[in-house]
Parts: C-alpha cells; sequence; structure tokens
C-alpha cells in the first residue's frame, strides 16, 4: 500500500467514517508490515491490491445477512486474514475433511429446566407459549420461545423463608429467565441459576455455575436499595443496578466478571475491588491458598465487554483467544468433545462467527487459519496443527 492511500484510510479512521472492508484492509496491511519488515513497496502493494480485490468481490458476492466479520489469526511472524469466510466456505471447490453431512452437527437451542424445592423438575420446553403456570405463590409465564417469566404480587419475606428454584441449561443449550423483581438473567450453555422465587426486603442473593449475563433490576425497600448479590464458588459480586456478565466455567480454571454498565464490587475473604464500565476481573481460585501478599487474587483490566457477552448476541467472538479456549466455548455449544492429536500449537484468533451456523461451517472457517479436524461421533479432533500460513 502507498503512503498515499495508508494515510486516507488513516484518515477516515480517526474521522469514524471507514467502511468495514477498508478497515480490514488497513489492519491487514499494517499487521503484514509488523510482521515482516522487510517486505519492499512494490510487495507491499501487490498485497494490498490482491487483499482490496477480494474484499471488493466478496462484498458484491455476500448477502448481507451472510457476511462475518474478518477472522485473523497472528503468528509470530505473520497473519491471514479471513474475508467472507462464510462465502469462501459456500463456493470453494477443496473438500474440508469436516465436510460430511453425517458427522455434522447442529448448533445449540433454547432449552432449559427448572428445578423446583420439592426437588421435580419442569422441562421448559413442554410449557405452553403464553399460557400461566402456578406453582406456590409464584406464576411462571413463556412469552416467546426461549425466555421464561416469574411473577408475583405476594410481600416480600425473609431470607429464611424463602423458597429457591433452580433453572439449568445443557450443553447445546441456552435460556433467558426474568426473577420476580425484575432482573433479567441470560444463561449460556451447561450453566445453572438458583434464586428466590420471591425476594426479601433485605437482600436479594442468586448462585450461579457457568456463565450468565446479568440485568439487575433497581429496588428499594423503605428508601434503601436492596442489593442484590451474586454468589460464584468463593467469590462474590455485589451490584444494586447493572449489566454485568460472569463466567465461571470449570474447565476455564478463573472466574471472569466483566461490567458493561454501572458499577459492582467483586468480593473473595478480605479482597475487594471496585468494577467500572469496560473492566474485567479475574479470579484464579488456585491462588486461594497462596501468600496474598505475593499473588493476587483478584487481577483486572480493561477489555472490549461486547467480546465477553458475544454469545448472548449470537456469536463466537475472539480477541487473541488461544485455541484451547475458542475450542471450549465450541464445544459447550454443540455438545461435544475436543481430543488434540500431538502437542497445541500457538494459535491466536481475532473475529467472530454467528453461533447458529453448523458445526461444520464453524470448523471449516477455522481450518483457514490452519487448523485441521475431523469428527467422530460426539468428538472433534485436532490434528496436524501447524504455524505456517
Amino acid at each position: 500500500m502507498n503512503k498515499e492511500k495508508a494515510e486516507e484510510l488513516l484518515q477516515k479512521l480517526r474521522k469514524g467514517t471507514i467502511e468495514p472492508q477498508e478497515k480490514a484492509l488497513l489492519e491487514s496491511w499494517y499487521l503484514t508490515l509488523g510482521g515482516n519488515s522487510s517486505l519492499s513497496e512494490p510487495e507491499l502493494q501487490r498485497h494490498f491490491d490482491e487483499v482490496w480485490e477480494s474484499v471488493q468481490q466478496q462484498k458484491a458476492s455476500i448477502p448481507l445477512r451472510q457476511q462475518l466479520s474478518p477472522l485473523w489469526r497472528w503468528t509470530a511472524a505473520a497473519c491471514i486474514l479471513l474475508i467472507g469466510a462464510w462465502f469462501l466456505v459456500e463456493n470453494s471447490g477443496n473438500k474440508q475433511q469436516v465436510l460430511t453431512s453425517h458427522a455434522d452437527r447442529a448448533p445449540g437451542t433454547s432449552n432449559a429446566t427448572i428445578l423446583l424445592s420439592d426437588g421435580s423438575e419442569l422441562d421448559l420446553m413442554e410449557m405452553t407459549l403464553g399460557k400461566e403456570t402456578r406453582i406456590g405463590e409464584v406464576t411462571l409465564v413463556r412469552p416467546k420461545e426461549g425466555e421464561v417469566v416469574y411473577q408475583t404480587t405476594n410481600e416480600e419475606r425473609d431470607m429464611e423463608n424463602t423458597i429457591f428454584h433452580t433453572i439449568a441449561t445443557p450443553k447445546a443449550g441456552e435460556y433467558r429467565v426474568t426473577l420476580a423483581d425484575g432482573t433479567k438473567a441470560w444463561l449460556n450453555a451447561a450453566s445453572s441459576i438458583r434464586f428466590p422465587a420471591i425476594f426479601g426486603s433485605r437482600e436479594r442473593r442468586v448462585e450461579v455455575i457457568g456463565e450468565v449475563y446479568f440485568e439487575v433490576a433497581k429496588k428499594t425497600h423503605n428508601n434503601k436499595n436492596v442489593p442484590f448479590k451474586v454468589r460464584v464458588g468463593a467469590q462474590e459480586i455485589e451490584v444494586l443496578g447493572t449489566h454485568f456478565n460472569v463466567n465461571s466455567y470449570a474447565d476455564e480454571g478463573v472466574v471472569r466478571t466483566t461490567l458493561l454498565e454501572g458499577s459492582v464490587k467483586v468480593r473473595v475473604s478480605a479482597q475487594e475491588v471496585l468494577l467500572h464500565p469496560g473492566q474485567q476481573a479475574t479470579f484464579n481460585p488456585k491462588h486461594s491458598t497462596l501468600d496474598r501478599q505475593t499473588h493476587s487474587r483478584i487481577d483486572v483490566k480493561t477489555i472490549d465487554g461486547e467480546t465477553a457477552v458475544a454469545w448472548k448476541e449470537g456469536f463466537f467472538k475472539f480477541d487473541q483467544a488461544s485455541l484451547p479456549e475458542l475450542m471450549r466455548q465450541i464445544a459447550r455449544w454443540y455438545d461435544m468433545e475436543v481430543v488434540y492429536e500431538g502437542p497445541i500449537q500457538s494459535h491466536e484468533f481475532v473475529g467472530q462467527i454467528e453461533r447458529t451456523s453448523s458445526l461444520s461451517k464453524v470448523l471449516q472457517i477455522l481450518e483457514m487459519g490452519g487448523v485441521n479436524f475431523k469428527i467422530e461421533g460426539k468428538k472433534i479432533i485436532v490434528i496436524n496443527q501447524s504455524n505456517q500460513i
């Protein structure tokens, strides 16, 4: 890319008028320049022209609803840009190993059960849309697919007398629940939330396993705010009115609390941190037995909050995600087991893929980044890994 063209795109980037394909082009050029500074100007120009032509052709060919954001794989010396990955998968003449109909799997669906206080279970898929279901002192309504709403007209009571319910999603499942206080919670695959059917007047307390996104409703009693607290293992999150995401899957090894709006306090024993929007707190349970003076149990960093909650919007979104991290998400959503043949090589992925895609489509896109797969039953086998483009 020549200096004039690069400056033109940089100006657009600064003004916020740059088109997505132009931004992808600019990023591709700079990553290539930074990864291999020995390239000559003609080589850079040729790379620029090739990528630009590819973007223009694919932009004209792909229906808007089928376009995917660029997906990057970074290595120590180079990167690869996959523009219009869906188009390439649909129209490529190359036969991918994973493209076998008998081995393919559909994406997850809205699916959850409620464990009641008496030990019985209610399958939410069996509830009639729009019909009220009375359970004790609360009424449940399923207004649409994938959502259940708790309703009550009863007065609040002390927590000691509260009846608890647990909503759980299986692998390849997700669900949304509106609690009796108006708080909304989205459950990702293989997750659960335990909560009072009717909240008390002193505090609201729930327990989470897996990944849940919250939009907490403000609640007062006698002109005082009623705090909302989320228990995640040894960690407690206290909020008043806010939007945040909690990822506490056991196989992730850490608990991540990401704040999008408002403020929360994350507390583990004597340590407490206050999060601001765009910040993420990471807690490693293994540090609980270490010397607190030399090992922080809660780390805070600034991140892209949209990446943390992309699952709620129907996307896998990666920001320098490692291959194992990426594959754990895929395994949960498609109810699969991941097996690695040989050592796990260093890959980093940036980009997003629609969660409505079939498993074979997702794996084909990832294969463009230099990773190979095969499917055997409910196993995804990662094979022939390489860092070469």
